[in-house]
């Protein structure tokens, strides 16, 4: 059964959805840019990014976030939640219960062969394993490229109107650090606010962690986030 957290209380409350952002249309007066570190993006995108940097840390220790986390990690709960939504048309969950909620590319933070029986068929950017699963130092594999062009990928979908899901077995951490990265670069998160980084997806995707490991430091230390901004924005005014 597959079950999604309810939307932000804003939406709840029929307010628009900052972190909703349509796909990129060429600037005009209706979206201007703002100068600094908003160069190239729309008002909708500005928008997500003050959310993503005023973002409050998520207690998954007591109350709904304990309630939230629980039905993320346990698959013997009713309620069970395979994926959630962390901008709009892009999905974070596991790669074996997650099913075709009409997706027209998977990244696949994990071997291919996990995925769920539902989900062949559809488009798979795989990432560089190592072992048999992607990590820190397979991620870093060609100087990174091989990263690069799966969030390049992601990017064009999602502008196109497609949706996207990114996946490893737990939807937790492998997938996390894909989703942040992207994220990071497109949104212009500089590394002081990696912090708040995680809180937004936390508040999509309570048991999404990377603190303390070896996926946090690379997301934090090692991605070449300001080179993909720069691919991102090259990418867009080619199409």
């Amino acid at each position: 059964m597959l079950v999604r957290l309810p939307p932000p209380a804003a939406q709840q409350a029929g307010a628009s959805a900052p972190g909703r952002a349509g796909p990129y249309q060429r600037p005009s007066a209706a979206t201007p840019l703002s100068g600094g570190d908003g160069v190239g993006m729309t008002t909708a995108e500005l928008a997500t990014r003050q959310e993503i940097l005023n973002a409050q840390q998520v207690d998954t220790q007591t109350g709904p976030g304990k309630v939230r986390y629980h039905r993320e990690i346990d698959r013997s709960v009713t309620d069970y939640v395979t994926h959630c939504e962390i901008i709009r048309n892009l999905h974070l969950g596991r790669s074996e219960d997650t099913a075709n909620n009409g997706y027209t590319l998977v990244v696949a933070a994990t071997d291919v062969g996990y995925l769920n029986q539902a989900l062949q068929g559809i488009a798979v950017a795989q990432l560089p394993l190592e072992n048999g699963d992607v990590s820190p130092e397979s991620l870093c594999q060609d100087g990174q490229q091989l990263l690069h062009q799966a969030l390049l990928r992601m990017d064009a979908e999602l502008r196109r109107g497609g949706k996207v899901l990114v996946c490893c077995r737990t939807g937790t951490k492998r997938s996390a650090v894909v989703v942040m990265a992207y994220l990071r670069a497109r949104f212009n998160v500089p590394r002081d606010r990696v912090r708040k980084l995680l809180d937004f997806v936390q508040s999509r995707r309570v048991s999404a962690d990377l603190t303390g490991d070896a996926y946090w430091s690379f997301l934090a230390d090692e991605f070449q986030a300001d080179h993909v901004r720069q691919l991102l924005l090259e990418q867009q005014h080619r199409t």
